[in-house]
């Protein structure tokens, strides 16, 4: 079942106010898409989100989610088909060029070939035999610690009031809840 809400999004952004000083161009030479893309790397201050009828015929929701857009070269709307998300589960983003070398370092030449000799990916194979997971290993950590802390934590004499701060002080967790669906972060993307 689908449904289109219509709903203004009201942001307020901050850059150093250098932030253009190392450009070969103005901040005044900037369109507004142009400036607002430059705003959204910065810092986040403010955010208002509210369901407004501002869409002409007093509708906060519809029905028809067929999405129109402009084509500039035929000057015409067009329907653009609307694909489903992959997985709707939320990610743990496990950095790939960190955990993988890291779980493997006690492996032979020999064990790393009979190991990815079958149809098991590198990936699989990794998570496989992890019996941790180093924090610092996920980049989203503080996303998604919360996920470890919907069983209660019952540990006498303990300074931790939560598995996840226990695992933060350890170092590593012991498993990824059943809830969150594994994504690999590769170096490159990392610095993004």
């Amino acid at each position: 079942m689908k449904i289109k809400i219509y709903e203004t999004i009201e942001t307020i952004w901050e850059l150093p106010d250098n932030y253009f000083d190392d450009k070969d161009y103005e901040q005044r030479d900037c369109s507004d898409d142009e400036l607002a893309s430059h705003f959204k790397s910065g810092k986040l201050l403010y955010e208002d989100r509210q369901y407004n009828s501002d869409n002409g015929n007093s509708e906060i929701i519809s029905w028809d989610t067929n999405v129109r857009v402009w084509n500039v070269e035929t000057k015409e709307f067009e329907h653009v088909e609307i694909k489903e998300s992959e997985s709707s589960k939320p990610k743990i983003k496990i950095r790939h060029d960190w955990f993988i070398p890291w779980i493997h370092d006690d492996y032979d030449q020999g064990d790393m070939l009979e190991a990815w000799s079958g149809e098991e990916s590198v990936e699989d194979h990794a998570l496989g035999i992890a019996g941790l997971i180093p924090v610092n290993h996920i980049q989203n950590w503080e996303e998604i610690k919360h996920y470890y802390d919907k069983e209660p934590f019952e540990v006498e004499d303990t300074e931790f009031n939560t598995l996840s701060e226990y695992y933060e002080d350890d170092g590593y967790v012991e498993y990824i809840p059943d809830e969150l669906e594994v994504e690999w972060v590769y170096e490159e993307s990392d610095n993004e």
